[in-house]
């Protein structure tokens, strides 16, 4: 993913999604990054390019929030990995 490109990435407290964010962070994105609980996105607390977001994405509160998180902390939404 080019610099200055925003994503959300679900499943982002473990395993394949948090792998996904930190690879994101790194090439220069930044992430709202979304997973069940607080406590499973501790990990990225602190971190300016990384916005936590707890929440299902089984309930559409949380997915319309995914994508109000990303425009108003970061202006835009490139891409969306689904995890």
């Amino acid at each position: 993913m080019n610099e200055n490109r925003v994503a959300i990435v679900t499943g982002a407290g473990s395993g394949i999604g948090r792998a996904t964010t930190e690879l994101l962070v790194r090439q220069g994105a930044k992430v709202v990054a979304v997973d069940l609980s607080t406590a499973s996105l501790a990990w990225a607390e602190g971190n300016d390019d990384i916005v936590p977001l707890p929440g299902s994405v089984t309930d559409v509160a949380t997915n319309e929030a995914m994508v109000a998180t990303a425009l108003e902390a970061f202006g835009r939404l490139d891409a969306v990995a689904l995890n």
